[in-house]
């Protein structure tokens, strides 16, 4: 029932149905209060209201409440329903990166047991009215028991999203908090693009998932300028770009050992913008620059003045803190 344009009032009706599990009425014209029977349908366990005109309250009751998300999901913004979407500023998707890595950082070290998501993606990235990221959609989430002896749960089905989905995951089923750091690995990936994870726009025949595109741009030596999304233009400080290319790269890794955690993903992309700029054409050469938070230290390069390069040098000096 939705995206239909209906008018008038919710009917109080659909509160009595006895096997109603899901109702979508977004995006109609319906006006007046929330029925309260809504609130009464004890098997109902989604509702999305969203894009009417009603008021008052949601009726207490078992329904989780989810605040609006104004902006709509990350997918929608980045690639919108035509393939398009709007162009988001550097600065807004680093920043979006940023807090969508602190959300599932949460999940997996500040929860006790850690929680796995399981469906990490752009569409389950919410934004709000001033674009900040929200992760959402836990209908595939985990309790992640390793005081059971295991490092890792073993599912019955995959479950995730195409694009998405772990190596490991796809070929043995288990699971642990570095698959969620592979999706959301490849959420970086698709800010720092602009791609969709699949599609016929990766390669001659479409063949390629977004992680194997990117992975054979880098190889041949393109650099960052080869994979950045064309629509920013040259307004995209080059150093930011790379770490943020760098961090993606190391999400994605085919072992999960390699992967860093969320807490160290967060870290490296909050530090994304100490180091100084260098010029794209510095990153032509093709490597992307190893970012110093990689190396599991913060390190500070102190550069010295004129005097120093005057006597020939070009000393730095590497400070771990």
């Amino acid at each position: 029932m939705f995206i239909n344009r209906f008018r008038g009032g919710v009917p109080e009706f659909l509160g009595d149905l006895e096997h109603l599990q899901v109702l979508k009425l977004w995006q109609n014209n319906f006006t007046g209060s929330i029925p309260a029977a809504l609130g009464r349908a004890a098997p109902l366990q989604e509702v999305d209201l969203s894009t009417n005109r009603l008021t008052g309250e949601v009726p207490r009751s078992n329904l989780l409440v989810y605040e609006y998300m104004a902006e709509g999901s990350l997918g929608d913004v980045l690639h919108g329903e035509g393939g398009d979407g709007n162009v988001m500023a550097w600065a807004t998707r680093l920043r979006v990166a940023t807090e969508a890595a602190m959300g599932l950082c949460y999940l997996h070290h500040d929860c006790s047991p850690a929680i796995l998501h399981r469906d990490v993606k752009s569409n389950n990235i919410l934004l709000d009215e001033g674009m900040e990221a929200h992760v959402a959609d836990f209908g595939l989430a985990k309790y992640l028991r390793h005081g059971h002896g295991a490092a890792s749960e073993c599912m019955s089905a995959i479950a995730g999203s195409y694009g998405y989905i772990a190596p490991e995951y796809a070929y043995t089923l288990k699971v642990d908090e570095k698959s969620d750091v592979y999706s959301f690995g490849v959420v970086l990936l698709e800010l720092i693009t602009g791609h969709r994870p699949v599609g016929p726009h990766l390669g001659e025949d479409g063949s390629l998932d977004l992680v194997q595109w990117v992975r054979a741009r880098v190889d041949q030596g393109g650099g960052v300028e080869a994979v950045l999304d064309p629509r920013l233009g040259g307004d995209v400080p080059a150093w930011e770009a790379a770490q943020a290319l760098f961090v993606g790269m190391l999400c994605v890794q085919e072992q999960s050992v390699e992967r860093p955690t969320m807490r160290e993903v967060v870290h490296m992309l909050q530090q994304a913008k100490l180091p100084p700029t260098p010029s794209l054409h510095d990153l032509r050469g093709g490597a992307i620059p190893m970012h110093p938070s990689a190396a599991a230290a913060r390190v500070r390069v102190v550069h010295h003045d004129e005097e120093a390069a005057a006597g020939g040098g070009s000393d730095s000096e590497c400070e771990g803190r």
